[in-house]
């Protein structure tokens, strides 16, 4: 929930493009002594984006929002309104159209997981409860493009604590169930397993595929003193059997620790088909025991082979723990891990399947605490690492990022944050990140002395580096709109100005595939009178072969996997004039509706090149 994020990577050296520059924080709320820190940050694939935090209201913790359009960022707004009881662990997940789902915990006693969901950008929110119990400490939140959201949500009535997940569909959550003979709402691999936590370390993590199911990993503690990870496949509302992922006995000659504390799960979605875990196990090296980073993959149910990109060696005389990974549906991915006891921040990439050792994220010296490398990744593989450097001593703490170009250079650490603003907030998370389908990303932070703190904002493109600036606190932060995430980059000379509007909208009830009014509203401009032939087109799982990307079949599956578009329904063919030409698209299909999810409009003059707008069904 996203992840990613939801994470450089090589060389220090390396300048980084005046093309894809960071640009230095913008407050989007404070300062102020209310704001208590940064909860979570999610942006959209078409770069609708929404920040959470915890800010006091009358002296109690309570849920905040700012939502960015695309364009701007909103008034930040409460969002858990009518509640008294303290808010904890806020979380949020974006699809594209601005569908914005919220998640917390209220309360200190009967505490009950929340959640506040918005259906587009500009919408207001709506207060709906995901639990009907009071024993929840701690939930967590992702949704897929087309808007379907799941929820991990960790509780402790009595005695020990347990995991469960539900599904959200417009605006109703509904408890999953196991598909045991008796199917049972709590997840746990076993029914006397202590699983779940609300901190980084036990916390568990859900990611939602692209055909609406889920993928859910976490902690589980069959006798005290030892933990193991554990997965299970969600479709729709049925979790199937848990896996045991740290079942690595042995790393390079070191046998694993099998009675001890592995922890710290982490995932993200590649594909329907595939989900990436990450997590800390631990192995025997002489006479210690060193935390390793541990990625494999879950394809389909089952667990693939494990992968080691931490770069310790064989002999490591130090552990590797926080694994923070993101993945696109390329295949392309990125690892930030901070080590255990230097507190440099080390990364990894993920080409064709192969997780692999990428180096030293940070420069010397070393942060005098631990960086907590958060990543996130955009469809193109451009992606952005954010880690905290603290210089020790009466020095400022600060935030600091690489980005990753979409051809794989990164550039050198740059950093985010104003020092005359004060010291970073720490927090669980401190930092939070994302990157829209085109690689523009964001960085979320708290920032100030305990009388003055802010929300602070971060992006990644647009013009080369300026000077970090204070923002006056009198004025509200500009952001400049970044250009659509469409291709191709130059419509020909005959037809311009191709637009949707609305990108996100509902399909209708009746109809063919144009309508008289409603729907969505299409607009193009002919330089001349032509034919004009428009279609729709959805995204398809693909592998390359010969630099083509084609249907799987057995022959090439293990070729390397893209994203093909395929034509829904018929092409249509109309009479274009002169000027500006207008039609509805109704969202329908061979006389049915489109299913939620991303689509892209095809507008074609006959005898040249096709313009290509993105465009999204919504429930």
């Amino acid at each position: 929930m996203p992840l990613v994020p939801r994470s450089a990577l090589l060389c220090l050296c390396l300048a980084i493009p005046a093309s894809a520059a960071v640009i230095p924080g913008a407050t989007i709320d404070g300062p102020s002594p209310d704001i208590v820190r940064m909860g979570d940050l999610d942006v959209a694939p078409d770069g609708t984006a929404a920040a959470v935090y915890l800010k006091k209201d009358a002296t109690v913790d309570h849920v905040f929002v700012a939502r960015f359009d695309g364009t701007t960022w909103s008034a930040p707004a409460r969002v858990d309104t009518g509640a008294t009881a303290p808010a904890t662990n806020p979380f949020v997940a974006v699809a594209s159209g601005g569908r914005t789902v919220v998640t917390w915990v209220e309360g200190t006693a009967a505490n009950k997981a929340k959640s506040a969901i918005a259906p587009a950008a500009g919408q207001p929110f709506q207060l709906v409860p995901i639990t009907a119990t009071g024993a929840d400490i701690g939930v967590r939140v992702d949704m897929n493009e087309a808007g379907i959201a799941y929820a991990a949500v960790s509780s402790q009535a009595v005695g020990n604590r347990d995991v469960s997940a539900y599904r959200l569909v417009g605006t109703v959550w509904t408890q999953v169930k196991t598909d045991d003979l008796v199917p049972t709402a709590v997840l746990d691999a076993a029914a006397a397993n202590d699983t779940g936590d609300s901190g980084s370390q036990g916390r568990p993590d859900i990611g939602v595929t692209p055909d609406g199911n889920a993928a859910i990993a976490f902690v589980g503690s069959p006798n005290v003193g030892e933990t193991h990870i554990y997965a299970r496949r969600i479709d729709g509302l049925v979790a199937h059997t848990a896996s045991k992922a740290d079942d690595l006995t042995t790393l390079g000659g070191a046998p694993a620790v099998l009675a001890t504390t592995n922890d710290m799960v982490n995932l993200d979605v590649e594909s329907s088909s595939r989900v990436w875990i990450a997590f800390r196990q631990s192995f025997t090296y002489g006479a210690s025991n060193r935390p390793r980073i541990i990625i494999r993959p879950l394809d389909g149910a089952t667990l693939g082979t494990p992968q080691n990109p931490d770069g310790l060696g064989a002999t490591p005389t130090e552990g590797a723990e926080n694994p923070d990974i993101a993945v696109n549906a390329s295949g392309l991915g990125l690892l930030g891990t901070p080590r255990q006891l230097t507190n440099e921040a080390w990364g990894g990439t993920l080409t064709a399947g192969v997780w692999s050792t990428a180096g030293r994220l940070d420069a010397a010296p070393a942060s005098t605490s631990t960086p907590r490398p958060i990543v996130a990744i955009g469809d193109d593989g451009t992606g952005l690492v954010a880690w905290t450097y603290a210089p020790g001593g009466t020095g400022t703490s600060e935030i600091r990022a690489r980005v990753r170009l979409a051809g794989g250079t990164f550039g050198a650490p740059v950093t985010l944050s104003d020092t005359a603003l004060g010291s970073v907030v720490s927090g669980d998370p401190t930092i939070a990140t994302g990157v829209d389908k085109s690689g523009r990303g964001m960085v979320g932070w708290a920032q100030g002395p305990p009388t003055a703190v802010r929300i602070v904002i971060a992006r990644t493109d647009g013009p080369p580096l300026t000077p970090v600036v204070t923002p006056p606190a009198t004025v509200p932060p500009v952001v400049t709109p970044p250009p659509p995430p469409n291709d191709p980059p130059g419509p020909p000379a005959n037809l311009s100005r191709l637009a949707v509007t609305p990108r996100a909208f509902r399909a209708l009830t009746t109809g063919g595939p144009l309508a008289a009014s409603g729907g969505t509203l299409v607009s193009f401009t002919l330089a001349q009178s032509a034919r004009v032939t428009v279609s729709v087109e959805r995204p398809r799982v693909g592998r390359t072969v010969r630099g083509r990307c084609v249907a799987p079949r057995p022959k090439n599956l293990s070729a390397a996997r893209c994203t093909r578009w395929v034509r829904v329904g018929t092409r249509l063919g109309i009479s274009g004039a002169n000027g500006v030409n207008t039609l509805h698209l109704s969202g329908r299909a061979a006389g049915r509706k489109l299913p939620p999810g991303s689509y892209r409009l095809v507008v074609q003059p006959v005898g040249q090149p096709a313009v290509r707008r993105a465009f999204m069904i919504i429930p």
